[in-house]
């Protein structure tokens, strides 16, 4: 269908305007990059047909919204400040929940809280694998062919293994344990210490994975931020080293989980700046 601008336009030039010339050879090309412009953007942008034959370009692009969406473009610092906060949520979250969890964690399990054990590692079953998003977050993006790409895969896949590994301690030494004291009489010991045991080693291996997913991640950031990382780092190789013996027992594990929020802030507030210019013709811009 012919625009009505370009059809009255058409007329003009049958009709015998002294432009004529001009109208007759402008009006086939404007139609054609008219109906191009609107099939490669149909939702974004339309054109209209301008004057011709005065200072303006005859095809002049008109911004245009879905419903819904604000009239004015969002200011990029705007954006960027939502960005940042959404990301410091995200890591937070689940260390801060950890966190108040520990707050009424059980010293130790006997006879009398097994009950509470058992619910509350129920409860934390899904928040512990949470804790890796802390190093998704910062690394979103898909990986390239070349070291950071290679370091953001093996932080990725050490993260996955403190999930799982973790996850485990969580079923077998809180759940499973809970229970077993729970409902295992006068021999209950005898199962309880085994899955104390076997949750040790389980956790043991994911907490050996999480260290192994923060020095990977701190090389892919280091390549791609440089050194403003490295404070977030820190904090958080020292949680790790806490990590190993204090779960998130009051008061220490509930400092070390107050630190993984930290260390993870700090990252991606290192992050949400502008990546460090990166050298090579084929590398393409962070």
């Amino acid at each position: 269908m012919i625009p009505p601008a370009v059809a009255d336009t058409a007329q003009l030039a049958s009709a015998g305007s002294p432009f004529t010339t001009a109208v007759r050879d402008l009006a086939p090309s404007a139609l054609s990059r008219t109906k191009r412009a609107r099939r490669e953007h149909p939702a974004r942008e339309f054109f209209r047909f301008g004057d011709a034959l005065g200072s303006r370009p005859a095809l002049r692009p008109v911004r245009t919204y879905h419903r819904g969406m604000s009239a004015t473009p969002p200011a990029p610092a705007r954006t960027g400040q939502v960005r940042l906060v959404r990301d410091i949520v995200l890591v937070c979250a689940a260390p801060l929940v950890l966190a108040g969890f520990g707050l009424g964690h059980p010293g130790g399990l006997r006879p009398y809280n097994a009950e509470h054990w058992a619910a509350m590692h129920i409860w934390l079953l899904p928040v512990w694998p949470l804790l890796a998003l802390g190093l998704v977050v910062p690394l979103r993006g898909r990986p390239r062919r070349d070291a950071v790409g290679a370091a953001t895969v093996a932080a990725w896949v050490a993260g996955f293994g403190y999930a799982v590994f973790y996850t485990g301690l969580d079923a077998v030494a809180g759940i499973g344990a809970g229970i077993a004291e729970q409902h295992g009489g006068e021999q209950r010991r005898r199962v309880v210490n085994p899955l104390f045991h076997t949750g040790d080693a389980l956790g043991q291996a994911g907490v050996w994975c999480l260290t192994a997913a923060v020095v990977a991640a701190t090389v892919a950031l280091v390549l791609r931020y440089g050194a403003r990382v490295l404070p977030g780092t820190a904090v958080l190789l020292v949680c790790c080293w806490s990590f190993f013996d204090s779960h998130i027992f009051h008061p220490r594990g509930v400092v070390t989980m107050l630190g993984f929020a930290l260390g993870f802030a700090l990252w991606a507030v290192a992050a949400a700046r502008p990546a460090k210019a990166r050298t090579g013709a084929g590398d393409a811009p962070a």
